[in-house]
């Protein structure tokens, strides 16, 4: 009985190369750049980035866009990267503060900005 490991290590080989190959051609031939969006750290003022990001999405096709972020940054370039609507994200986010700051007096950070993204 003939071993056919060989042949078929070689086949396997020879297929990814081939793949990389076709995949190289088709980045090629279809290569726009990406464009790519950086939100800077904002910390609690990442709600205007926020609006920022709602208006992007309200206004440009983002699906050659790559998004980076840092901070409070990060929320933002995640939501666009995974393609979440920022207004819903907002509108929970929103939601979830009403419920657990139920005393704003000793609070006074995000509610300031609540109608940014509005």
């Amino acid at each position: 009985m003939k071993d056919n490991s060989d042949e078929m290590e070689v086949d396997m080989e020879t297929s990814i190369v081939q793949t990389q190959e076709a995949l190289t051609c088709t980045r090629k031939l279809n290569s726009t750049p990406p464009i790519e969006i950086a939100f800077s750290a904002s910390a609690g003022m990442f709600v205007y980035q926020m609006g920022v990001a709602a208006f992007l999405q309200d206004h440009f096709n983002l699906s050659n866009c790559r998004f980076l972020g840092c901070s409070g940054g990060s929320w933002v370039a995640t939501l666009l990267a995974s393609e979440t609507s920022v207004r819903e994200a907002w509108r929970v986010i929103k939601e979830m503060q009403a419920k657990i700051i139920t005393s704003p007096k000793w609070y006074s950070g995000y509610c300031l900005y609540a109608t940014i993204v509005e």
